[in-house]
């Protein structure tokens, strides 16, 4: 079987064209626009954040549903990972349609709310589950009496979008739907909350929980560059040989690799902020260019994935398609 490699880099088609400048979007990315010239579309339904990295990490990844990265953090605490839950604190703006998910900006004040109310909602709740910190902003949650319901994507998914579809679906597991009730009561009424909105802020009122869920079957064999502190910890737990981005250079071997940036969906998700001119420029530069580089030399293939309903797929012999019209960034973000 030939050798394959993966970058997976969501949003990079969800970039708002306005705010380059043309030239730089058509001339400036020399290595990304041979991929979008060269490369083949294939049509994918692999969307989320979740199912990009469980088809790159399991063959038996099923589309939609979740990435059990709970279950990673639930064996380093000796409990039981079907039980287990990952989760943020967050805003659920409602409206008459529908209710929007709204991150909380990881400023001082923020992280010190955020820190009193799990403390005391992990306090009052102490009998319905286990509450651990396990980054900052980022916690365990360890369901006491059912198991963990297995549907939420990451938070990066769905941070403003309607949340909608996730929040009907969890009627079906009412245990689970009445505790999630119940905390969220608990944060409307909290005083920290009503001291927010005093102040202007955006309320904490609701947590969203995702990473529940089984592994798929065997992973695949494959080396990975990855720097999410979250993320990182599935391909090392599940064995496989993890590197930091920092390490991906031209001279890598002919085995199947995976590399993740989630810069451009945390910028654009407002998790970040990034100058993404200089940003796209440094990723063509030091990522995509010895990424070819690696693909002539070991005459493999390369997949490009951006959350999008279509991957860029280039093989060693596709440069040679010189028939084929010039395209970039540019008409990709205008839809040419």
């Amino acid at each position: 079987m030939a050798t394959r490699a993966q970058i997976i880099l969501p949003g990079l088609f969800d970039l708002p064209a306005d705010e380059f400048d043309a030239d730089f979007l058509r001339e400036g990315l020399p290595c990304l626009n041979h991929i979008l010239r060269f490369g083949a579309v294939r049509s994918n339904n692999h969307h989320t954040l979740d199912d990009l990295l469980g088809n790159a990490l399991f063959a038996g990844h099923v589309p939609g549903s979740s990435l059990p990265l709970a279950r990673v953090y639930a064996g380093e605490q000796e409990t039981d990972g079907a039980r287990a839950l990952l989760f943020e604190a967050v805003h659920l703006h409602a409206d008459l349609n529908a209710a929007l998910l709204l991150p909380i900006p990881r400023n001082q004040r923020n992280v010190n709310d955020i820190v009193i109310l799990i403390k005391d909602l992990s306090d009052l709740f102490k009998v319905d589950c286990d509450i651990v910190a396990v980054a900052e902003g980022v916690y365990l949650m360890i369901l006491r009496e059912f198991d963990a319901p297995t549907h939420y994507p990451h938070p990066l998914s769905v941070v403003g979008k309607a949340a909608n579809p996730w929040t009907e679906q969890s009627r079906a597991h009412l245990p689970w739907y009445r505790l999630l009730n119940e905390i969220q009561m608990f944060l409307h009424q909290h005083a920290c909350n009503a001291e927010r909105a005093r102040d202007g802020l955006l309320t904490i009122n609701s947590l969203w929980c995702w990473g529940g869920g089984t592994f798929e079957g065997d992973s695949r064999p494959s080396r990975w560059f990855c720097d999410d502190p979250l993320l990182a910890r599935l391909p090392r737990y599940l064995g496989l040989e993890l590197s930091s981005t920092t390490e991906f250079a031209a001279d890598l071997p002919p085995t199947d690799w995976n590399y993740v940036d989630l810069t451009l969906l945390e910028t654009l998700k407002g998790a970040r902020d990034e100058a993404l001119t200089e940003w796209l420029r440094a990723f063509d530069e030091a990522v995509l260019a010895p990424a070819l580089t690696w693909v002539r030399r070991h005459r493999a293939s390369l997949t490009l994935r951006a959350a999008s309903a279509d991957d860029q797929v280039i093989a060693a012999r596709d440069g040679f398609r010189f028939w084929r019209a010039q395209r970039s960034l540019a008409d990709r973000l205008q839809g040419g």
